[in-house]
């Protein structure tokens, strides 16, 4: 069963929620969307959890979708870590959690764990990542690299590359529907927001080696939006016992949107399910 309802942030923004629930669930699943999308882009992956037996609740980020905001416009990258935790704390899952981070929803996930290692961090049982934002594609990086510095802070507001479309999926109903979603956003990204994202993936890369808990990491050998070698490098440096890596031979930015989505989410599934039975 799917319902939408809104969340209130301490600081009044308001967060749109969306939960697609089972009756007696194996395990909850936070989704964690990635930048410039929104949360209902995730209707079949959460039909293909529910349908492994788990309940998924996700939300649009601030500036995202339908939450407030506009524009994608990133003021301070510890908001979006703030904006998840609120959400882990209002669910409060009795049965096992699990977290989902796309992109830069990844990185918003990882940051969180690092830099708020509370009580509510001992609820979550693993993580599932696809494409984490840990190193820009070459690609874009110089245009960011220069919004990252002197522009970011004095001209905040400045626009600059957009997100290619063509670069998310080898699909082509997957571009077409991403390109005409009316709540993506298809503007250049804010010098802020590129100064943000980059300094949140300079500040977790410094920290990878305090990355504790179990993660299955994937991405698409083909992803010219954020570089494979970043996903490497975490599950290379992170101390988790039970880490698992998988590149997807081919695959562009948004493996679960590809010819192989089939296989991408049931890896996903599975691995929670291995998890679960212990």
């Amino acid at each position: 069963m799917k319902h939408t309802f809104y969340l209130t942030a301490p600081d009044d923004t308001k967060l749109y929620n969306v939960a697609w629930q089972v009756d007696n669930p194996k395990g909850v699943v936070i989704f964690v969307h990635g930048y410039a999308e929104h949360i209902e882009r995730y209707d079949y992956e959460a039909e293909k959890f529910n349908e492994a037996g788990y309940s998924v609740f996700g939300y649009d980020h601030r500036a995202h979708g339908r939450s407030d905001g506009k524009d994608c416009y990133i003021q301070d990258f510890d908001q979006y870590c703030l904006d998840l935790k609120e959400v882990i704390n209002y669910l409060a899952p009795t049965v096992p959690l699990y977290i989902y981070g796309h992109s830069v929803g990844a990185l918003i996930t990882i940051k969180y764990l690092l830099d708020h290692q509370t009580d509510e961090v001992a609820q979550i049982q693993g993580l599932l990542f696809t494409g984490a934002a840990l190193q820009v594609s070459k690609d874009l990086s110089p245009i960011l690299q220069k919004l990252s510095g002197i522009l970011g802070r004095l001209t905040p507001k400045l626009k600059a590359v957009k997100l290619p479309a063509d670069g998310m999926s080898k699909v082509p109903e997957e571009v077409e529907k991403y390109n005409n979603d009316p709540y993506n956003y298809r503007g250049g990204i804010y010098a802020r927001s590129g100064f943000e994202i980059l300094k949140a993936t300079k500040q977790v890369n410094e920290r990878l080696h305090e990355v504790t808990l179990p993660f299955l990491a994937m991405h698409g050998s083909d992803d010219k939006i954020i570089d494979k070698d970043g996903t490497i490098q975490l599950h290379k440096a992170a101390k988790s016992e039970d880490k698992t890596l998988k590149i997807w031979e081919g695959l562009a930015h948004e493996i679960s949107r590809s010819y192989d989505k089939e296989q991408v989410l049931g890896t996903m599934t599975s691995w929670i399910d291995e998890r679960i039975r212990g």
